[in-house]
């Protein structure tokens, strides 16, 4: 950033170069994550079908939110720099957010997973008996 006096000793100073516009920075933020949101979903989530947790500073998510059209971002997120914590740390805090998720998941599973249990513990047995 260049910086230029006013002339005859005047105080007031004229900025030119990065971080001048707001509006303008705000525009690149929303570009840039428009751009990682579609990334993201075209490379990683449509393939892989998985639930996605955003991990960021508190003040980018509403804006990352607000741009992604991936249907596999939860609402959820985890409010911190991600470069803040260690991957296990990370990892706990994103299990948090799933565990109700997966636990209603088994719930509605229910005598089928029983019954997938079962058969399982009998092929182990039967394996054994061999």
């Amino acid at each position: 950033m260049a910086s230029y006096d006013g002339s005859g000793g005047e105080s007031s100073s004229m900025h030119h170069g990065h971080g001048g516009n707001n509006d303008e920075t705000e525009k690149e933020t929303e570009r840039f994550f428009r751009v990682v949101a579609d990334t993201i979903y075209e490379y990683h989530s449509k393939s892989s079908g998985w639930p996605l947790i955003l991990a960021a500073l508190p003040e980018h998510h509403n804006l990352f939110q607000k741009v992604n059209k991936n249907p596999l971002l939860l609402t959820n997120g985890i409010s911190i720099n991600p470069s803040s914590v260690s991957p296990d740390q990370m990892a706990n805090m994103a299990w948090e957010i799933m565990k109700p998720k997966y636990n209603l998941k088994l719930d509605s599973m229910g005598p089928d997973l029983s019954r997938q249990e079962q058969m399982a513990k009998e092929a182990m047995t039967t394996k054994k008996l061999l």
